[in-house]
Parts: C-alpha cells; structure tokens; sequence
C-alpha cells in the first residue's frame, strides 16, 4: 500500500527509483576476488594453487597437511612422502632424500610433487618446469609419472649389456670375465661368470656415501642353490671394516645377511631361498650421514616381505669409507669357486619409501589391503 501511494505523484517516483538503485544487484567481473584459508594439523608441508581468470581470481591453501604410514602425505595434497623412514627428508616426486623439501609448486589446486602442468606432463617432452618426460607412467624408472626425476643412481636392466640406465653416468657393471646373458625376468638377465669371475658395480661405495638413505634391488634365481657363494657385497675384507654382505653359507637354503658399522660387527640375520624360482630382494637403508648416530637398522625384503632386519641400536653408519669401494656380485663365501646366480633389474637408488610406495617403485607392484602384489 504504502508504494502505490508514493507512486502516484513525481517526487515519490523519483525516491522509488533511488531506492531500486540502492539494491540493485552488483555484477562486476573484472572485481571479484575471494581468498580462503585453511588449516590443520600439525606438520611442516605446505601447498598452494592459484588460479585466474577475467572474471576474477580465486587463491586456496592449505597448510599443515598429515602423512600416514604408508608415505602418503594426506591432507590436500597428492604429493607423497616417507612416513616411515624414520629421517628427516626432502620430498622430491615422492621420495624421503634427506635434504630440504621441494615440493614444488602445484597446478589445478593440488601438489604433484614437481612443477609440471599436468595437461602436459607424459607428451614425451620436457616443457618447462618438468625435470624429466619419458611418455609414460611407469614408477619404476628414471621418471617419476607427474614428471620428476627419480633418484634411481644405477640401473642394470642386463639385456644383453652392462650398461648403467639411471641418473648417475658411467658406473657400468664390469666383470674380468663377461657375464653370458639368459632369460630373466623382465627380458634378458645376466648369469654369473662361469669362471668363477664376479661382477662389480664400480664406485657404488662413493654413490651411497653422497645417498647414505639409499634402497638397493634386484631380481635373483638360481637353480641349483649352491652354498659358500654372495649374492651382493659391499664389507671390505678387514677386520675394521664396515658395510654389509648377503650369501649362503654351508646351507644353500638360507641367505644369510650380515652387517659391520663404525663399532664393528652388528649382527647376522638369515632368510629363506628357494632355487628355480625368481625373488626379489631388496636393502632398505635409513641413513642420514657417516657421523656417530647418523646410521639405521638394515632391512632386508624378499618379494615385498620384511624377512629380516639387522639392528643398530648406536645408530652406526654401515657405508664409510672403510667399505668396499665397488659393490660385488656373483662373489664367494669360504672355499666356493663358481656362482650360480642369475641377476636381473639391479637397482640402486638414492632414496628410501615407505611399504606402499616401494611396492610400486621398486618392485613395480600394486599395494592393496597393505599387501603387495608382486608384478
């Protein structure tokens, strides 16, 4: 009632266009800006995404996101890393290196661990802010799939060569007497010297002086199984030496893993083998240095499965610079003269996850119900 009446003379309509204006809806798409925020938790990672455009600009974080034990960090984030290592240390495409977080940026609202445009990451090219692209999302090789670099040091695939495909150059695999190459388990693998040669990895002592968190892998079968021979080895033969060593002694059934730090002599843990059958074995490190309580117990995994773990209660290193300069393969363990080992996918990498990403990184498997499926 009361705006009909002022309708009916000039100066109402005027005061009733006033007031229209007044609540009149605003639409400005070159103004509009909305910031949110949020935190939780409590931890040391951050990510951001922004994103703009010509109706405005919308800026998110997320700050103080949560790592579960399996190395996935949660919270906002798909960058990952390791919840269960024990150390302190960087995030790069997923793996705990011991050093300073880089993250890196994020695209789209969310961290890949790099700095790649997602649209662009996998084309096979290396556009800007991508460390690597190799055209696939493999995670066992020297690219991660959101397109950082691995830090996978040396790699012997053993296809019918000893050339070292990861990041470190040089580093061939060397023997007096060539390895002859057979069937492996993924393409060709080497079979060991018949000789009675072994086969080096040169200069791994100095690599994993520089990684001293470092993961070492590698498929093995042998068939027969003979007793007194190494399968790897990286203990000079001294009695003040340090490093560590897996062989069968007088039982071919057993691989027994032994390991010397700055105090000497740790312990000696066994595992079970089986001949004409492949397994995998794998060497999980936690170092952070080659100072006094800078070491880590030693893990050893058989197909994905903790076996066995070497402990280190003083936290001595166990790589110094009293250890084997190359690391041995094919070796001898008492009065054995020939081994009967063949040796595919040796991995070396500078870095170490947690279960569910070494499943996928280095054994290649797929981590369900906190079990590994081996490839």
């Amino acid at each position: 009632m009361t705006h009909r009446a002022c309708l009916r003379n000039a100066t109402c309509l005027a005061l009733a266009v006033l007031l229209g204006a007044c609540f009149e809806d605003v639409d400005d798409d070159s103004a509009g800006s909305t910031e949110t925020s949020s935190t939780s938790s409590t931890s040391s990672s951050t990510s951001s995404s922004t994103t703009s455009a010509s109706s405005g600009s919308t800026s998110t974080s997320t700050t103080g996101t949560t790592t579960d034990g399996s190395g996935t960090t949660t919270g906002g984030q798909t960058g990952t890393t390791d919840g269960t290592a024990g150390s302190s240390g960087s995030t790069t495409g997923g793996a705990s290196t011991g050093g300073s977080s880089t993250g890196g940026s994020s695209t789209g609202g969310s961290s890949t661990g790099g700095t790649t445009d997602g649209n662009l990451c996998g084309n096979g090219t290396v556009d800007p802010g991508e460390e690597c692209d190799d055209g696939n999302d493999d995670p066992t090789d020297t690219c991660f799939p959101n397109c950082v670099e691995a830090p996978l040091l040396v790699w012997y695939p053993f296809d019918g060569d000893n050339v070292n495909y990861g990041i470190e150059p040089g580093h061939d695999a060397q023997s007096p007497g060539a390895p002859s190459f057979t069937t492996g388990k993924v393409g060709m693998a080497a079979k060991c010297p018949s000789n009675g040669d072994t086969i080096l990895v040169p200069g791994l002592r100095d690599l994993l002086l520089a990684n001293p968190s470092f993961t070492i892998a590698m498929w093995v079968r042998e068939d027969p199984a003979l007793a007194g021979v190494s399968l790897f080895d990286i203990h000079a033969d001294n009695v003040n030496a340090t490093g560590f060593q897996t062989y069968h002694g007088n039982d071919p059934s057993v691989f027994n893993t032994c390991a010397w730090g700055t105090s000497g002599f740790l312990e000696c843990q066994s595992a079970p083998a089986t001949e004409a059958t492949w397994h995998q074995i794998v060497w999980r490190y936690a170092g952070t240095g080659q100072g006094a309580g800078e070491g880590a117990v030693l893990d050893v995994f058989v197909d994905g499965k903790l076996l066995a773990t070497i402990a280190n209660p003083a936290k001595d290193p166990i790589v110094t610079d009293t250890s084997e300069a190359d690391g041995v393969l094919c070796g001898f363990w008492g009065n054995a003269t020939e081994a009967n080992f063949e040796i595919d996918e040796v991995k070396v990498w500078g870095a170490v996850w947690g279960p569910a990403l070494q499943c996928e990184i280095v054994l290649g498997g797929t981590w369900e119900n906190n079990d590994c499926t081996l490839p």
